[in-house]
């Protein structure tokens, strides 16, 4: 749930009683962001392929439920589109609008350089080539109803102030890549360890 509070001036369009409508369109400016993933895979040396006995892990370390890695992406603003439509009633000094409007950003940008936590940091140096993520897009849809008070006076403008309650439906298409190296020799899980004996 959100709830805007706006102050601004309108223009002499709602100067008569009666139902209105109205049209908005105009560029949004993103803020920076991040995203912070974690994922429930195996570590490497739990790898029935590379480890088929067991011999290099602990008891249970390689148990049904393993704690995963966790890492944060960042993420810089980007312009998007802003368009919207209200329609609403205006009775004496009072306004009584539904508004919905839309939001929506592309090709936010890609992360190379995670900020990684938990193993992440380590899997990224002893065995990783790439560890990187992705924003493609980023888009909102919200639906308004608000109330506003017009300060009527002599002049072309009115001063108003106003209140809305509503609701955001927002959507982002994210990935993270995550790349093993392919030259055996750079990879340094299992240094100092026998695996076949």
């Amino acid at each position: 749930m959100l709830v805007a509070f706006m102050l601004a001036v309108a223009s002499p369009a709602f100067a008569a009683d009666g139902w209105y409508i109205g049209l908005d369109m105009g560029v949004a400016d993103g803020s920076e962001m991040s995203v912070t993933g974690k994922d429930n895979d195996h570590p490497s040396k739990c790898d029935q392929f590379i480890n088929p006995d067991d011999s290099q892990t602990a008891g249970g370390e390689c148990g049904p439920n393993p704690a995963g890695d966790s890492w944060m992406s960042q993420f810089g603003s980007n312009w998007g589109v802003m368009a919207g439509a209200s329609a609403g009633y205006k009775w004496n000094h009072l306004r009584f609008e539904g508004e919905y409007f839309y939001r929506g950003h592309n090709n936010i940008g890609t992360d190379r350089d995670s900020v990684a936590s938990d193993g992440a940091d380590a899997k990224q140096l002893q065995e990783l080539s790439a560890l990187e993520a992705a924003v493609d897009s980023l888009t909102s849809h919200n639906l308004f109803a608000n109330v506003y008070y017009d300060f009527h006076n002599s002049s072309k403008f009115t001063p108003y102030i106003g209140v809305g309650v509503g609701m955001a439906k927002v959507d982002m298409a994210y990935y993270s890549r995550w790349a093993r190296e392919s030259d055996p020799a750079k990879i340094s899980t299992f240094d100092g360890a026998i695996l076949y004996g």
